[in-house]
């Protein structure tokens, strides 16, 4: 019996379940039910005790069951009288009810599993306590503690006292076993994982693996302060680490963000004669690139390919990002060229960097890489290409890769076609544009605004002043908020039609819908009046513009400039030629150039060549 006894301790952790929480944030155990239904009960039979029970000796005099004992006792006898089918429920049952002086633990810790509510088997407990010579085991010390523990409300002081009555009868669980309890308790109750914990050390095993599996717990439940401590008393009983205890330490290291430590923790590993494995190669290239060391996280993914190991999609997210960081693209195109990297985010962090450096034609050579190597590509990547390619002017490239595309015969989300209706527009592809832009909402895939902003801007360049507006009407009717943007682009149109109290008009509806105007609207404005020769119109614009609190860019700056000049206002140039030398705002090369033909004034001609691109 005793070989089925630590036979059920052995198995006990099967029956813990991870560290988890339900809805009230408490951590739940597996029913025991089926390790101790698997038992072949004999009570007939002496149980061959381990020698590290005590004798009856430890017994005080006993009194007889309490109300509730009894009561606890009929209510189990009630309850379960519907699992006579089940043999050993039945047997034990039998001897509750005429014997209970001779059911043994391991058959109450199954009626115990069987009924599961915390409240009735502590009082049923008492009642076994209470018959003299019922002698409680281990096995009904799991069943007690399993039924707190998976309760919706467990009570600590209970499991306590469930180990306070161990103490004093001189039980113990395995090690492994207080280990597996240590886990459920943590996120429960840090005192109980305390207890479990130096129970552990009763039992008189200090194995690294008890270590370890207490440690990681810790780690699960990012209690890294506790893990440390764990990890110096292994130091101070002068444990030998394990591979998994370093494993651990580095993961602990990568949680909390320390390189230099892991570094320390990692040659100490290799000093002791340990390997670093795989995993410990990984997980120290993962905190040094995300500190930033570069060289360092170089070093070691070379020696990783030296040893046949692989990046994997963490350490090699975290490189890549240390990579782009620092502007090392070309690094970053060599893991990808040599199948370093396979996980789709860094393409596409790739990709993203080729583009933000306005070079398409490598954006797009990692798309033909990522279709060789079968790697998916996501619609954003597609999208950023071709926007990349029309903006370096290479239309015929974003038409192939928007091609490409389209032979997939795959359903694409809007950034692709709004990147290709961008392309048209810009290259006024006048008959392509609509036909995406019908199809766009055929499909009802118009729920932002760039696609009415690319048409009015298409629309307008070509002078279709009124196809301008009845996209501009289409983008109100269909519940699309109308942008600061949707109006620059109006009365763009406007100013450059001469339709100069229409621009004005928008101007005002604008400030009614609570819109702030922002550079590019008033610099038509001010430029459309300036052309029309209402210099004074344009003047009142600058004064707006002043009012408006908005900082001039290059654009809008040479356009009050070149007002100015015209009007002989050149103390007001000279305020805002000063303003633009401490913002560091520079005129347009061609605005620049005007504007030294034109003023008169040398002293500020010196300054205006300062502000040149």
């Amino acid at each position: 019996m005793a070989a089925k006894i630590n036979g059920i301790m052995q198995l006990l952790k099967l029956s813990v379940a991870p560290p988890s929480h339900n809805g009230s944030g408490i951590a739940l155990l597996l029913p025991a039910l089926t390790i101790y239904k698997n038992l072949t009960i004999n009570p007939s039979k002496p149980q061959n005790l381990p020698s590290t029970e005590r004798n009856s000796a430890t017994k005080t005099e006993i009194k007889g069951p309490s109300r509730k004992g009894r009561q606890a006792a009929g209510r189990f006898l009630k309850l379960l009288a519907g699992s006579t089918d089940d043999t050993q429920i039945h047997e034990a049952l039998q001897l509750l009810k005429n014997s209970p002086e001779k059911i043994s633990s391991p058959q109450a810790a199954l009626l115990i599993s069987k009924i599961g509510d915390p409240l009735m088997v502590y009082d049923f407990y008492r009642f076994l306590k209470a018959q003299i010579g019922f002698e409680p085991r281990e096995v009904l010390y799991a069943a007690l503690i399993d039924t707190q523990v998976r309760s919706l409300n467990p009570k600590p002081y209970k499991i306590k006292f469930y180990f306070e009555e161990m103490r004093k009868r001189d039980l113990k669980f395995a090690a492994k076993d207080y280990s597996m309890l240590f886990s459920s308790f943590l996120p429960l109750d840090m005192e109980l994982a305390d207890i479990c914990y130096n129970l552990m050390n009763f039992t008189g095993t200090r194995e690294v693996e008890n270590y370890n599996f207490i440690i990681n717990a810790c780690l699960n439940q990012r209690f890294y302060d506790k893990a440390i401590s764990l990890l110096d008393k292994m130091r101070a009983e002068r444990i030998s680490f394990s591979s998994e205890t370093y494993y651990s330490i580095l993961r602990i290291y990568k949680s909390t963000g320390n390189a230099k430590e892991a570094m320390k923790i990692f040659i100490e590993m290799e000093n002791n004669g340990i390997l670093p494995t795989e995993d410990a190669y990984n997980l120290l290239l993962s905190v040094v690139a995300s500190a930033g060391q570069v060289k360092v996280a170089s070093a070691i993914f070379k020696e990783m390919r030296f040893l046949g190991f692989k990046a994997d999609g963490g350490s090699s997210g975290d490189l890549t990002r240390a990579y782009l960081k620092e502007n090392m693209v070309n690094e970053v195109d060599s893991m990808v060229r040599d199948g370093s990297l396979t996980n789709p985010d860094d393409f596409s962090q790739l990709i993203k960097a080729f583009t933000d450096r306005n070079l398409p034609l490598r954006a797009i050579e990692v798309l033909g890489l990522m279709q060789e190597s079968g790697i998916k590509i996501g619609d954003v990547d597609y999208a950023r290409v071709i926007h990349a390619s029309v903006k370096a002017g290479l239309i015929e490239e974003a038409i192939k890769v928007y091609n490409t595309v389209k032979s997939m015969d795959r359903v694409t989300d809007e950034s692709i076609d709004l990147a290709m209706l961008c392309v048209f527009c810009k290259a006024e592809m006048q008959n392509s544009a609509e036909n995406l832009f019908k199809e766009m909402v055929s499909k009802g895939s118009l729920k932002r605004d760039e696609a009415y902003l690319y048409m009015m801007t298409l629309y307008g360049n070509l002078g279709r002043l009124e196809d301008v507006m009845r996209i501009f009407q289409s983008m109100k009717q269909n519940g699309c908020n109308v942008s600061v943007d949707a109006y620059s682009v109006l009365i763009d149109v406007k100013g450059k039609a001469g339709r100069l109290n229409r621009a004005r008009d928008l101007l005002l509806e604008m400030r009614m819908s609570q819109l702030q105007p922002n550079n590019a609207i008033y610099s038509t404005l001010i430029s459309a009046s300036m052309s029309v020769g209402l210099l004074d119109r344009a003047l009142s614009y600058i004064d707006e513009f002043k009012d408006s609190g908005l900082q001039p860019d290059g654009v809008t700056a040479g356009t009050i400039a070149i007002v100015l000049v015209r009007a002989h206002k050149y103390a007001d140039l000279e305020i805002l030629v000063n303003d633009l030398v401490r913002w560091g705002v520079k005129f347009p090369k061609d605005k620049g150039i005007f504007l030294m033909d034109l003023c008169s004034d040398t002293g500020v001609s010196d300054k205006i060549v300062q502000l040149i691109e």
